[in-house]
């Protein structure tokens, strides 16, 4: 493909104005610098919609701060997009970003290597529901020092309800001894009590769960769209045995791990079990569900 071939677009990405869905949130010129210089690493993954979905890909890739109108901030993207994934940009009427940041009093924090990363969007999920879910993580064996607990929010438009569970190894090999598993349970069900409405929220727009496991330089992520707590407790359960099979293949005799190796399930509510999301580009070592256990 050549270099015409791809669109370049140039977006502000989020500004230092307040965020109504969070309350007048502001972030000043120092944040958005450091979104900026994150941005430039090009470890970033660039998502349409806060969905992920929906990767877009892009490349030449500049971000940078200046002065937007009134005072305010600008981060600005300069980028060149596939022309297959150009459509999530013209489609919308805008560029937005999702970042993460620590609780209040938790600044200072400095884990270096999370074993467990858990983050709710903040409009939806307030700070209370957040500690109480890593309190019950606490009490299924995750030291409190290997916990890193924050908030997400997602700028542009209006926030989607999002909860975020990383398990990275050895914890991922937990999970399917059932202790962690079920503590990880309890925790995205308390999340799920306690979800509000934020201003200009929609009431029935389903919560997203996303669980993500990392070994080796593998994942393997599932996404789950529900209102229903019963829905979540399958999905988790039948997880629980995908974890088994995942772990076992993250350091297979003889071999390295394979870095590529980013698989991305959605649970389909309707049969019981997890699909992947791109069938066509599929790992065919990817164990059988059995819904039935």
């Amino acid at each position: 493909m050549t270099e015409e071939n791809w669109p370049l677009i140039e977006a502000t990405l989020m500004t230092s104005q307040p965020v109504d869905a969070y309350g007048g949130l502001q972030f000043g010129r120092d944040a958005l610098e450091l979104a900026a210089a994150s941005l430039n690493t090009g470890s970033v993954p660039m998502q349409a919609d806060h969905d992920q979905t929906k990767p877009v890909r892009v490349r030449n890739l500049r971000a940078w701060v200046d002065d937007g109108a009134e005072g305010f901030y600008r981060l600005k993207l300069s980028y060149e997009i596939h022309p297959d994934d150009a459509h999530y940009v013209t489609t919308r009427s805008g560029m937005s970003a999702a970042v993460r940041a620590p609780l209040d009093g938790r600044e200072d924090d400095r884990i270096e290597r999370a074993a467990v990363e858990l983050s709710a969007d903040h409009a939806w999920f307030d700070d209370d529901s957040l500690l109480a879910a890593e309190a019950l993580l606490v009490d299924g064996g995750v030291s409190q020092h290997e916990i890193r607990t924050q908030r997400t929010y997602q700028f542009g438009f209006v926030p989607d309800p999002q909860i975020f569970v990383t398990v990275a190894l050895p914890l991922a090999g937990a999970i399917a001894t059932g202790t962690l598993g079920s503590a990880l349970w309890d925790a995205v069900k308390v999340l799920f009590r306690r979800r509000r409405t934020p201003s200009g929220g929609d009431t029935h727009k389903p919560t997203r769960v996303n669980i993500k496991l990392e070994a080796g330089g593998r994942s393997l992520t599932g996404i789950v769209d529900t209102h229903e707590e019963a829905v979540v407790a399958q999905a988790l359960d039948v997880f629980d045995g995908l974890a088994r099979e995942f772990m076992e293949a993250a350091h297979p005799a003889g071999s390295s791990p394979d870095p590529s190796d980013q698989r991305l399930l959605l649970w389909d509510a309707r049969v019981g079990t997890w699909v992947p999301h791109s069938p066509q580009e599929a790992n065919p070592t990817l164990p059988p569900v059995n819904p039935e256990g």
